[in-house]
């Protein structure tokens, strides 16, 4: 059986690379032949002045090593897809159609782009299936609600990775989607640790990492009450800011990274004695080194319910803190329950998945 993959796998985002090749690996780990459907989604910046700021703050460096983990790990379809309207003549043959997992469905992330719900596949008979796909909201804007209603029905089976989606699609094409894990979670702490020992990445000495993003929203200054009370707590440490600002470096036992590589990403988290995010995968990845982390999220939960959802799945939702909240740093650990609760997740996606492919 043949697995074509289409998701958000030449993204400079550490997320966005490591979710792909998680999918990607385990499928080929159960005896699939697949490959990524090498469409390059750019979310491209409109305007001049968009454009410009765009290209004052991107950077070659980590372009560069986002493409050689690309080269390295990822399996391509002989041709690559550099816009949409090149999908119009379409003639790769896969036995399945597979929309993989990030926020390919998010209509605030895609705009009006509706390539990953496979709209340029012509055949009425062709076998789609999705994998953790993500809408990261729980409101469809009232004028794409026809258009995904059309294309998510000819789906044979769906899986979300946030709760919230159920009801959506229940909403929209009246049928039962099952709620899965990302793939980081699918492969294991193992496989990643492999990965990690490519990384060029030294740090001696004991660090807490805060990954705090600033594009999807800014968390500061509300932010920094967090990070003074951990600051308080870990005086020994250093503390590791992941694509911090300039001020960070001015904070005491600080050290700013940038421009790291994904490996250079799984490594850094591996070894962090605690964590702090506002990341999706960055709580992912927490979690699947069992670290003693916060995820930082936003009080409107409607807006963007990712870590909050997979929190609550996995028994971890006093890991979930708002600004405003003092931080507990006792009772850290990965009781017997809540590994219950990850070990049953993961098991769960795997069997859905694989069952979605082979039926």
């Amino acid at each position: 059986m043949k697995i074509g993959i289409l998701t958000m796998h030449k993204v400079v985002n550490y997320g966005s690379a490591l979710q792909a090749y998680a999918l990607q690996h385990f499928l080929k780990d159960n005896g699939f032949e697949c490959e990524i459907i090498d469409y390059v989604f750019t979310n491209s910046p409109h305007g001049l002045k968009n454009w410009l700021r765009y290209l004052l703050k991107r950077n070659f460096i980590s372009d560069m090593k986002f493409r050689h983990f690309w080269k390295e790990n990822f399996i391509l379809s002989k041709r690559c897809f550099k816009e949409k309207e090149e999908l119009s003549d379409f003639s790769c043959k896969y036995d399945v159609y597979l929309t993989g997992s990030d926020q390919v469905w998010n209509p605030n992330h895609n705009g009006d782009e509706l390539t990953f719900m496979f709209n340029f596949i012509k055949s009425s008979t062709a076998r789609k299936v999705s994998y953790a796909s993500s809408f990261s909201t729980g409101v469809i804007p009232l004028h794409m609600e026809e258009k995904y209603r059309e294309l998510l029905s000819r789906y044979s089976t769906i899986s979300v990775r946030e709760e919230n989606a159920l009801s959506l699609i229940k909403k929209l094409i009246g049928k039962d989607a099952t709620w899965v894990c990302d793939p980081t979670l699918l492969i294991g702490e193992k496989t990643w640790k492999e990965l990690a020992k490519k990384s060029r990445l030294m740090i001696k000495g004991p660090y807490v990492l805060f990954y705090i993003l600033t594009y999807a929203y800014n968390p500061y200054p509300e932010v920094e009450c967090i990070i003074q009370q951990v600051q308080k707590r870990y005086k020994g440490s250093k503390f590791v800011f992941l694509n911090g600002k300039v001020a960070d470096k001015r904070r005491r036992n600080s050290v700013v990274i940038n421009n790291i590589s994904p490996y250079e990403f799984i490594s850094l988290i591996e070894n962090a004695e605690f964590i702090v995010t506002t990341s999706f995968h960055g709580t992912a990845f927490a979690i699947n080194f069992r670290k003693p982390f916060y995820s930082v999220i936003q009080s409107d939960l409607l807006l963007d319910n990712r870590m909050f959802s997979l929190l609550h799945r996995l028994g971890l939702d006093d890991r979930a803190i708002c600004y405003d909240k003092k931080i507990e740093f006792e009772n850290m650990e990965y009781n017997s329950e809540i590994e219950n609760s990850i070990s049953d997740f993961i098991q769960t996606s795997q069997t859905t998945l694989l069952k979605s492919l082979r039926n």
